[in-house]
C-alpha cells in the first residue's frame, strides 16, 4: 500500500452494488457504506474488511446519520423510509412515508431527527 505522502490512490471498498450514496463514521471508526439498486448498507473496518449491516427492503439507501448507543439511522427510497438500525443490523421502520424518497436525515436538539422527503421525477409537476 503506497504511503500518504505518495498522493496514489488505492481502493479501500468496492461493494457489489451499482451506486453508493452516503457514508458515515461511528464511534469506533467504523465506515457505513449506503448503496443502492439492492438498499443494503455495509459495515467497514479500519483495515479495510466489510460485512453486511443490513439489508433494507428498500432500493436504494440514501442517507446515514449515527445516533446513541452504537444506533444508525437510514433514509430510503422506494419507499421512502426512515429507519432505525440496532448495533446488530436489525432494523425498525420510524417513518413509513407517503413519499417516493426520504432523502437526507439531520439531528437536531434534544434527540429530535429532521427529514426532507420528495416525490415525483425531476422537471415533473407534483
Amino acid at each position: 500500500m503506497p504511503s500518504r505522502s505518495s498522493g496514489a490512490a488505492t481502493v479501500f471498498f468496492d461493494p457489489e452494488e451499482k451506486y453508493i450514496w452516503a457514508l458515515a463514521l461511528d464511534a469506533q471508526g467504523r465506515v457505513y457504506v449506503a448503496t443502492g439498486d439492492k438498499g443494503v448498507i455495509y459495515r467497514v473496518a479500519a483495515d479495510g474488511t466489510s460485512e453486511v449491516f443490513c439489508r433494507t427492503e428498500s432500493s436504494n439507501v440514501t442517507s446515514l446519520l449515527p445516533g446513541a448507543d452504537g444506533q444508525m439511522f437510514a433514509s430510503t427510497e422506494s419507499p421512502g423510509r426512515v429507519l432505525r438500525i440496532a448495533p446488530s443490523g436489525k432494523a425498525f421502520v420510524l417513518l413509513d412515508s407517503p413519499y417516493r424518497e426520504v432523502r437526507a436525515l439531520r439531528a437536531g436538539a434534544a434527540g429530535t431527527i429532521y427529514a426532507a422527503a420528495v416525490n415525483g421525477k425531476p422537471g415533473a409537476p407534483e
